[in-house]
């Protein structure tokens, strides 16, 4: 009884072990000549790019291509001549193999079709096939196999690259411009901006008459940052946030902060942007006499004759360095273009601000790495 036990135990562990290695086994796969039409990929190419993908996948034990010239060679199969199911199932045969995958792609002018056909040799039957229409974008060519050949074996696939290169739009926004080739201008900036009208007067003007004693041009140094919520094509729109300080050079320190809605051409690199700008201004209120001279208000002083201060002269903000910081708001349109040399971009833009006290001219440019 006990040696029966044995037996039966030994047998067990003998079906269970061949059981899994029957599991583990991989069917053997050959990955016949491609069949093309008006494509820029040789069949051969075609074939070594399913080959690869096939391999990736780790579902099959995919035949060398070497070792089936060989045979194919000694069996009197020419491989670029064998399209036909029974021809297929013949060259399977003499290779020995369990299953052969062949490959069609046609280019019917906007599209690409690919289709993909795995033949089981014992049964002599076709046990999948696939047929994908893609976008006819030739350089994408080895992505649209890899979908094809996941779709016939059942592997998910990455669904927002299908649908780049089944969907025009989607293409051309993330395939044509991707991520990695869009321009980003995020960097430092630096610049000049001249001022005209009030604003140039007041820099001008003495500090004993509220002027800072300044020239008109003041150097400008500051940070952008933007971020792209729209890429369709080569087109791109941008929102924008530029942080500058001016007048450095000069013993000034004016901040300021714009904020601006861009379009931008991805191909060309010209780009054109507007939005408001909010900076730091010293006011204060005053007068002019009869003889147009500015003076702050604190400083009326006229009596009357009997010793009563007289009413002071209708009064006005106007810019003042010996005033209290105040808020200024404007609108700024710029337009420019970003140049490149290899993986540097260098934007450069011109801008202005117009204003009731005087416009503001400007040109600033700065530099980022693309990543």
């Amino acid at each position: 009884m006990k040696t029966m036990k044995t037996i039966l135990l030994a047998v067990l562990i003998g079906l269970t072990l061949q059981l899994k290695l029957s599991a583990q086994k991989k069917s053997t796969v050959a990955v016949f000549n491609a069949d093309t039409k008006d494509i820029v990929l040789q069949p051969s190419q075609v074939v070594n790019l399913v080959r690869m993908e096939l391999e990736k996948t780790n579902h099959y034990e995919v035949t060398d291509k070497y070792d089936m010239e060989e045979i194919l060679h000694r069996s009197s199969i020419k491989e670029e001549e064998c399209f036909g199911k029974q021809c297929l199932i013949e060259a399977g045969k003499s290779l020995k193999v369990d299953k052969v995958l062949t490959t069609a792609v046609e280019n019917y002018g906007e599209k690409l079709i690919i289709t993909l056909r795995l033949l089981d040799i014992k049964t002599e039957t076709i046990e999948k096939s696939s047929v994908n229409e893609f976008l006819n974008i030739q350089p994408e060519l080895q992505a649209m196999l890899e979908i094809s050949l996941k779709k016939l074996l059942n592997i998910e696939t990455d669904a927002r690259l299908e649908e780049n290169l089944v969907k025009k739009n989607s293409y051309e926004n993330a395939v044509r411009n991707p991520g990695k080739n869009k321009i980003t201008n995020n960097g430092p900036r630096m610049g000049i901006a001249y001022f005209t009208g009030e604003k140039a007067q007041r820099l001008q003007d003495s500090e004993s008459n509220g002027g800072n004693e300044a020239f008109p041009f003041l150097s400008q140094f500051g940070y952008q940052h933007e971020v792209q919520y729209l890429n369709e094509g080569n087109f791109q729109a941008v929102f924008e946030m530029l942080g500058m300080v001016s007048g450095i050079d000069q013993g000034m320190f004016i901040p300021s902060i714009t904020l601006m809605n861009g379009f931008r051409d991805a191909s060309s690199g010209f780009e054109f942007g507007f939005g408001p700008n909010f900076g730091i201004v010293k006011k204060a209120r005053g007068y002019y006499d009869e003889n147009d001279n500015w003076h702050l208000a604190k400083e009326w002083n006229e009596k009357t004759e009997n010793g009563q201060l007289k009413p002071i002269p209708d009064t006005k903000k106007r810019l003042d360095s010996r005033g209290m910081p105040e808020i200024s708001t404007g609108f700024i349109w710029a337009i420019g273009k970003t140049f490149k040399s290899g993986a540097l971009n260098i934007p450069v833009n011109v801008y202005t601000i117009p204003s009731r006290e005087g416009w503001v001219i400007g040109a600033s440019m700065g530099f980022n790495v693309k990543k």
